[in-house]
């Protein structure tokens, strides 16, 4: 990500008609998700409105150059079409001319801009009904190399993300960008535990997170009970509840989670005063040591 300071110099000169335009750009190359350094289009729309503009007599020349820097900076497709279709729009729409105030025509810059952009692969939108996180998830867990399988559903994340751009209505109403970002982190946790293991999952194998609908308050009293039981053996309630549980799609910090549990009332009443919630994690425990009794009898 580029410094401040050197995205503002572009829509911070003393041309306001240029300064709006340039940070119309940086909105639009921000919402659509199409470059992790948002200089680089602020970069080339820059530099080439002035290259065409001051050799407009040489529009297939400037092409050239202009194409061939965009991929040796490794541009794709869909991003060379987002620098290039605002150059065209720019120059449609802003009306230049010489000292005598006679109109200057960039109709055969506009032409080579247009020509160029026709011949570019269309973009692939994917469909909606394409992301199906579970698909997404298993493919991921049959990733044995945890970086590839980090990469991969950060692409997926980032597709999806595009695809929705500006429909916000999408996004609340499933959370499926959520479930990616939590999966994405704990990837990321696993990847901190076995820093010179990459490619073996060892405490990761085969675990998805735990997507809890209830109070996320009651987490750690479930894993008190399971401790208590002798099914776990976590010192750290709170770092085992970050790194394996999500609340209602949304990752758990422990800071906040061992705030709120501090403050959560019911854990110092009686049984017979505390919430339903608690009554039934109790009884699931209970039932719980009743299975392994029977299995244990076997």
């Amino acid at each position: 990500m580029a410094h401040p300071e050197k995205i503002e110099k572009y829509f911070t000169t003393q041309n306001e008609y240029w300064n709006k335009q340039a940070l119309s750009l940086f909105k639009e190359a921000s919402k659509s998700n199409l470059f992790t350094d948002i200089e680089i289009p602020l970069h080339f729309f820059s530099t080439y409105e002035n290259i065409f503009y001051n050799h407009r007599a040489k529009p297939l020349q400037v092409m050239r150059q202009f194409i061939g820097e965009m991929q040796q900076k490794k541009l794709s497709n869909e991003q060379q079409v987002f620098i290039m279709e605002h150059l065209a729009r720019y120059f449609k729409d802003t009306v230049y001319t010489d000292d005598k105030g006679k109109e200057i025509s960039l109709n055969s810059v506009i032409t080579i801009l247009e020509t160029e952009l026709s011949k570019l692969e269309p973009v692939q939108i994917q469909k909606a009904d394409e992301f199906d996180f579970k698909k997404d998830l298993q493919a991921a867990n049959k990733m044995e190399d945890l970086p590839e399988r980090l990469l991969f559903l950060q692409k997926r994340l980032k597709e999806y993300k595009q695809h929705n751009a500006g429909n916000w209505a999408v996004v609340d109403w499933d959370s499926t960008d959520k479930k990616y970002e939590a999966e994405i982190q704990f990837v990321q946790d696993c990847l901190k535990i076995e820093p010179k293991q990459s490619q073996n999952l060892s405490d990761c194998e085969g675990i998805s997170k735990i997507d809890w609908q209830s109070d996320e308050r009651l987490i750690p009293y479930l894993i008190y009970l399971l401790n208590e039981a002798g099914f776990l053996k976590e010192r750290n309630q709170f770092a085992f509840i970050e790194k394996h549980f999500t609340a209602k799609g949304k990752p758990i910090k422990r800071k906040n989670l061992k705030a709120n549990y501090q403050q959560a009332d019911y854990l110092n009443k009686k049984l017979s005063k505390t919430p339903k919630e608690i009554k039934q994690l109790n009884e699931a425990v209970e039932k719980l040591k009743e299975m392994q009794a029977i299995l244990d009898s076997l």
